[in-house]
C-alpha cells in the first residue's frame, strides 16, 4: 500500500473527536491568553490611575499585589472604646451595611458593630464570624423570672447579680420589680431578645385570606407570621415600607380592644382614618398620645400599637411600655437615639423585623430623593434661598419645615400659606396639609404623617444635630411617589455644628450634595459632636465611683477621636465629675448640651428631645434652675423665654 493510499485511508471516530478536543483546546488557551492580556491591562490602567490621582501625589509607586489584596478585602475592623463594640471603615463605593452607620468623611463609611446592633442591623454572615461576637448568654424571661440552665446558674446570678432579687431555685431567679425593664436592656446589649413567645391565640383572630396574604409585601408576609408566632414584633422599616398600612390591617385580624400610641396629636386623626379604612369599629379601638398613657397604665387591652416607637424608652413616656396589653405590634422608621438607649427601644417593643432600604427599593422600584445642603453666609438669607427654590419649579407639592415659631409665621406670610403648629386645632391639620400646594409645618409634621402627592421639602430651621429628627423629614418624600427633592438651607456655621444630623438621611440612602455659590459638590466630612455613647462607656459606673471616693482619672483615647474628620473627645474631668454626681434626668440635660455646646434651647425644645411631654414636666423633673450654680450652665433671654446652653472654657469644679 503506498503512502498516499495511507492518507487517504478514513479517520477513526475517536481519532476525530481528538482532534477537535485539542482544536477547542487551543482555541481556549487563546481566548484565555486574550482575557489575561486585558485583565493586564486594566489593572495597569487602574495602577497608572491611582498614581495620578490627588491622593496619591508625591508618595511611593503602587504595589500591585496589595492592591489586589485591599480589594479581596476592602474594610477595616477596629475594635472600639466598649468591649464588644466595632468600628467598621468601609469604602463609600462599597455599596453594603456593616451595621449602623455612625459617621463619613470623604472617602470612608463608619459602621458601629455589636451583639445589640446586629439585633437591629443584621451584619453579614461572614463578618459576624470574623468579629468573634460572643454568643448570647442561654437565659430567657418567663412570667417575671430569669430563666436559665442549672448548670450555668452560678455564672448567670454573678454577671446579672445587681437585677436580681433571689434565686428561687437553681437556673431561676427573681427579678427585683424595679430592674425588671433594665434587666430586657441589658440581656439586648448582650444580643438576647428576652422574651417568651407568646403565640396569638387562633380564637383571638379573624383568619385573612389567601388572597389579603397575597397582596401583602414579602416583608410585610414575614412580619405576619413572625407576630403570630411570637405576639410581639417591632417594625424596622424605611418610610413608605408600609409600616402603618400593616399594623392596621393586623389590627383589623384581631378581636378585642385595640389601643394606639402616637407621638402628637396631628396623628390621632390619621390612625383613626388608618383603622376606619380596615372597617375597625370605633368602639374597639382608642388613639391616644405618649403623654396621655399614664391613664391606661390600668386598663388592659388585646393589642396595643405603638407608632413612632423610638420614643418609648425615653423616661418620662416609657409608661406606655408598662400597659397591659395580650399582643403588642411597634413601628419605627429611625429606631437610634441621641441618648444611646437603642437597648430599651427593643427591650419595650418586641422582636426586631428588619428591611432594609435596597430590598425595599427593589420590589418598589424605589428611587430615592435627591438632597441638597444649601449653605448661605447669614440666617437672613434663608427666606430668600426658599423663594428661589421654589420660584425655580412652583409645581410640586411642597412642606416647608420651620422649628423656630417666629420664621415660620414670616415663611407663611412671605408664600402666602397656612403655618401648621401647636395651637393649629388637631382637626384642621391634616386638611390644610393636604389643601395647600405649599405648606409651612413646625415640627409636629416630622413624624408619621403621610401624603402621597408630596414632592419637595424644604428645611429651614431645624433642631441641631438630630439625626432622628433628618431622618424623619427626609422620610416624609418616601410616602410621595418616589424621588422628588429634599433641601435643607443651613448657614455655614450651623453646618460646622450640625452636620451630623445628615446621618439620619444617609442612613435612609440619601446622596447628599452640598450647593455653595451656586456651585454643587459632595459631602466631605460630617462633622461628629461628642458621642453620647462613648462618653457613656468611658464613665465608670456611679456606685463603683461612690464606693473608691477617687478623682475620677482621663479615660483612655477613643478609636473614634483617630478617625480622619472627626472631632470626638471625651469631656474634660471636671465635667465627669459634676455628672457623677447627679440623678439620670439632670445627667442626660447636661449632655445633651453638651453635644451641642454653643447652642441653645428653649424648655419646649428640651422637653421634645429628652422626651418629655411638656416643657413644664421637662422643668420639674430635670429642675434645670439647680443647675445654674455650675459657671459652664449658661442661660439667656429670648422675648418672654429662658434659653440654655453649655459655653466651655469657663472654670468649672
Amino acid at each position: 500500500m503506498t503512502s498516499l493510499q495511507e492518507e487517504r485511508l478514513p479517520e477513526t471516530q475517536e481519532a476525530r473527536a481528538l482532534k477537535d478536543a485539542l482544536s477547542e483546546l487551543d482555541s481556549l488557551r487563546e481566548r484565555i491568553d486574550a482575557l489575561a492580556k486585558k485583565i493586564k491591562l486594566e489593572v495597569d490602567r487602574l495602577t497608572k490611575k491611582l498614581d495620578e490621582s490627588r491622593f496619591l501625589v508625591g508618595l511611593a509607586d503602587i504595589d500591585p499585589e496589595e492592591f489586589n489584596n485591599f480589594l479581596k478585602r476592602p474594610i477595616a475592623i477596629i475594635p472600639a472604646s466598649r468591649p464588644g463594640e466595632y468600628i467598621i471603615a468601609a469604602p463609600k463605593w462599597l455599596k453594603m451595611s456593616f451595621g449602623y452607620l455612625e459617621w463619613v468623611d470623604e472617602t470612608y463609611c463608619y459602621y458601629r458593630a455589636s451583639a445589640l446592633l446586629n439585633l437591629i442591623f443584621p451584619l453579614p454572615d461572614f463578618l459576624r464570624k470574623e468579629l468573634k461576637i460572643p454568643e448570647p448568654p442561654p437565659v430567657k424571661i418567663v412570667d417575671g423570672l430569669l430563666i436559665a440552665p442549672p448548670e450555668k446558674s452560678e455564672e448567670i446570678k454573678k454577671e446579672f447579680r445587681k437585677f436580681i432579687a433571689k434565686e428561687v431555685e437553681p437556673g431561676k431567679f427573681q427579678i427585683k420589680p424595679l430592674k425588671y425593664f433594665d434587666m430586657l436592656a441589658a440581656l439586648v446589649r448582650k444580643g438576647v431578645l428576652p422574651y417568651t413567645p407568646r403565640p396569638v391565640d387562633p380564637s383571638d383572630i379573624e383568619p385573612p385570606s389567601e388572597m389579603e396574604l397575597s397582596m401583602l409585601y414579602d416583608w410585610q408576609k414575614r412580619a405576619w407570621f413572625e407576630f403570630l408566632k411570637t405576639g410581639s414584633i417591632l417594625l424596622v422599616w424605611p418610610p413608605n415600607a408600609g409600616k402603618s398600612w400593616f399594623m392596621a390591617w393586623a389590627a383589623s385580624k384581631i378581636k378585642g380592644r385595640i389601643l394606639v400610641i402616637v407621638p402628637n396629636r396631628s396623628l390621632v386623626a390619621q390612625w383613626r382614618e388608618y383603622l376606619k379604612m380596615f372597617d375597625v369599629d370605633e368602639s374597639r379601638f382608642e388613639v391616644i398620645t405618649y403623654s396621655s398613657a399614664k391613664k391606661y397604665r390600668n386598663k388592659n387591652f388585646t393589642l396595643l400599637l405603638v407608632d413612632e416607637a423610638q420614643h418609648i424608652s425615653a423616661d418620662t413616656w416609657a409608661v406606655a411600655a408598662a400597659i397591659p396589653a395580650k399582643y403588642r405590634i411597634c413601628g419605627t422608621a429611625t429606631p437610634y437615639r441621641e441618648d444611646g438607649r437603642e437597648d430599651y427601644v427593643i427591650a419595650f417593643s418586641g422582636k426586631p423585623i428588619t428591611l432594609t432600604l435596597e430590598e425595599m427599593k427593589l420590589a418598589l422600584s424605589f428611587k430615592p430623593a435627591k438632597f441638597i445642603v444649601h449653605l448661605v453666609k447669614r440666617p437672613e438669607e434663608k427666606l430668600s434661598k426658599v423663594k428661589e427654590i421654589i420660584r425655580s419649579n412652583p409645581e410640586p407639592k411642597t412642606i416647608v419645615f420651620s422649628d423656630s415659631i417666629e420664621l415660620g409665621r414670616r415663611l407663611a406670610e412671605a408664600l402666602k400659606t397656612d403655618f401648621i403648629y401647636g395651637e393649629t386645632p388637631a382637626k384642621q391639620r391634616l386638611e390644610k396639609l393636604r389643601k395647600n400646594k405649599c405648606v409651612v409645618v413646625s415640627r409636629i409634621g416630622d413624624m408619621g404623617i403621610s401624603l402621597k402627592d408630596i414632592e419637595r421639602v424644604i428645611e429651614v430651621s431645624f433642631l441641631g444635630s438630630s439625626r432622628a429628627q433628618q431622618g424623619q423629614r427626609y422620610g416624609r418624600l418616601f410616602h410621595g411617589r418616589g424621588g422628588g427633592e429634599h433641601h435643607l438651607i443651613m448657614t455655614e456655621e450651623e453646618y460646622r455644628k450640625f452636620s451630623w444630623r445628615l446621618m439620619g438621611a444617609m442612613m435612609l440612602g440619601a446622596d447628599i450634595k452640598i450647593e455653595k455659590d451656586g456651585i454643587l459638590q459632595p459631602v466631605t466630612a460630617i462633622t461628629t459632636p461628642r458621642s453620647k455613647r462613648i462618653a457613656k462607656a468611658q464613665r465608670k459606673p456611679r456606685e463603683e465611683t461612690a464606693t473608691k471616693k477617687t478623682a475620677p482619672t482621663p479615660p483612655p483615647t477613643p478609636i473614634a477621636s483617630i478617625m480622619p474628620d472627626t472631632q470626638v473627645s471625651s469631656y474634660p474631668p471636671g465635667i465627669q465629675k459634676v455628672l457623677s454626681r447627679l440623678p439620670r434626668p439632670q445627667r442626660r440635660f447636661l449632655e445633651f448640651l453638651l453635644q451641642n455646646q454653643g447652642k441653645y434651647f428653649t424648655a419646649e425644645e428640651l422637653a421634645l428631645m429628652l422626651g418629655y411631654s411638656t416643657a413644664k414636666s421637662f422643668r420639674e423633673t430635670v429642675k434645670p434652675s439647680q443647675l445654674t450654680k455650675y459657671p459652664f450652665l449658661k442661660t439667656k433671654r429670648q422675648g418672654s423665654k429662658l434659653l440654655y446652653g453649655i459655653e466651655l472654657g469657663t472654670s468649672f469644679g
